[in-house]
């Protein structure tokens, strides 16, 4: 799949326009990423952003969902 964008991240559109690309619903989705603007921006879309802390901790939020 190929998805080009006019915006980027923190922009919002960008996470709803790879949960439309994608055929999902953005509550059906999971953001991870370092930086809290980013994981604030895909929360405003509805997506479960979560912010990367370490090593195991996506693995963790997969395994056990984002509660």
């Amino acid at each position: 799949m190929s998805l080009r964008a006019a915006v980027a991240r923190p922009d919002p559109e960008v996470s709803a326009a790879v949960c439309s690309a994608l055929g999902l619903p953005p509550h059906r989705c999971v953001f991870v990423d370092d930086q809290q603007v980013d994981v604030d921006a895909a929360a405003r879309v509805g997506l479960r952003a979560h912010l990367y802390r370490g090593p195991g901790e996506p693995a963790a939020l997969l395994q056990h969902g984002s509660g």
